[in-house]
């Protein structure tokens, strides 16, 4: 519901009720900040960014995801990471893979 003041000099603009809930409607969905908790061990942020744009999922001003959008979201939420994707430590220097030679 909006209420309006009548503008004087000293109050030229508008004033809305409940500006909390207009904040309410712009946080990160709960699905979109589960995915990002459980990539970020893993992967970095540009990674997890493709990754939550390949679903379709829009940030909470209905933007695309990116690097950066994603390491903020991290940060609001207190959620570890990096900002690139962590080499596996298991493979091997030559093929890629863990050896299996014995």
């Amino acid at each position: 519901m909006l209420q309006f003041v009548i503008p004087g000099r000293w109050c030229p603009h508008p004033v809305r009720d409940g500006a909390a809930t207009l904040r309410h409607e712009q946080r990160t969905a709960p699905e979109d900040v589960d995915i990002i908790r459980q990539l970020a061990v893993r992967y970095g942020d540009d990674a997890i960014a493709v990754v939550l744009t390949k679903l379709g999922r829009r940030t909470g001003k209905a933007k695309r995801w990116n690097a950066e959008r994603v390491r903020t979201a991290r940060s609001t939420y207190a959620i570890p990471g990096h900002a690139r994707t962590v080499p596996d430590q298991r493979s091997s220097r030559w093929g890629g893979r863990p050896s299996t030679a014995g």
